[in-house]
């Protein structure tokens, strides 16, 4: 018989959806964005400190829902006690070093999604912003099956 190895479970680090958040509305929005992926482009560069990315959707349902992720996402990380996803390495670490990374965003000119520029205080921080901008990456070319994946923490926050 085979065994599953249970993961060590790291309490709700707040609120509701078992440690997924304050609630379900940024879950919602995620899922939303997840099942509409096919819709939605986005360029990736990477700056001095950080990365910049561009995401957007000639729909507009779909570019309104990345605009509200982007603000909900903005306002986990600055709650100092929200966070989503702490059961991956990567992004429990992204929350944990929050004080170390910095998030602004722009609505699009065109009103089709965000301009995000994000940046690192340290060398860590600016690792987490960049593995957490491929990840992102990975959530709309791979769907579902990626997002049930545990990532790792980049080497230079270790």
């Amino acid at each position: 018989r085979r065994r599953r190895r249970r993961r060590r479970r790291r309490g709700n680090r707040g609120g509701g959806g078992g440690g997924q958040g304050r609630g379900s509305s940024e879950m919602n929005t995620i899922h939303n964005l997840v099942n509409n992926r096919k819709e939605i482009y986005r360029k990736v560069k990477n700056i001095d400190d950080g990365i910049r990315t561009t995401t957007w959707s000639d729909n507009p349902q779909v570019s309104a829902w990345i605009d509200r992720h982007v603000a909900e996402m903005k306002a986990l990380v600055e709650s100092q006690n929200g966070g989503i996803r702490w059961w991956d390495d990567l992004f429990a670490k992204v929350f944990e070093m929050r004080d170390y990374v910095d998030l602004e965003y722009d609505t699009r000119k065109d009103g089709k999604g965000v301009v995000v520029r994000q940046r690192g205080d340290n060398a860590c921080g600016t690792a987490l912003v960049r593995a957490h901008a491929e990840v992102v990456s990975d959530f709309i070319k791979r769907g579902h099956n990626e997002m049930r994946k545990n990532h790792d923490v980049p080497a230079a926050c270790l």
